[in-house]
């Protein structure tokens, strides 16, 4: 079964294919940082707070801030986003985070 591609600027987030491309150029992610971005976008209606985001990345809880710092971080890089100037994941400080891009999605057929 197919899933829906998820689209917003120049790139596109496949989860049938576990791939993220910039326009038609595939960027190389890591599992982890493909399973935090496609968690924030399948959930961006609204915020996610950080134990979330863990249980949905890491399949465990004991993992550490700075550990999902990193993840973010790398995320953010992977589709070209600032953390001082959001345009794809916002920070809520204190609970977690937030997909802020305009997102369009391709349903399967």
């Amino acid at each position: 079964m197919s899933s829906p591609v998820y689209r917003f600027g120049p790139y596109r987030l496949d989860p049938s294919k576990r791939e993220l491309a910039r326009d038609d150029a595939i960027v190389d992610v890591p599992p982890r940082v493909f399973a935090c971005l496609l968690h924030l976008v399948e959930q961006r209606e609204r915020a996610v707070d950080r134990a979330e985001l863990i249980r949905a990345v890491w399949r465990r809880d004991n993992v550490s801030d700075t550990q999902l710092f990193q993840l973010v971080l790398r995320a953010r890089r992977a589709v070209g986003d600032d953390a001082d100037n959001p345009h794809v994941i916002r920070t809520i400080v204190g609970f977690g985070y937030r997909w802020i891009a305009p997102t369009t999605v391709d349903e399967p057929a």
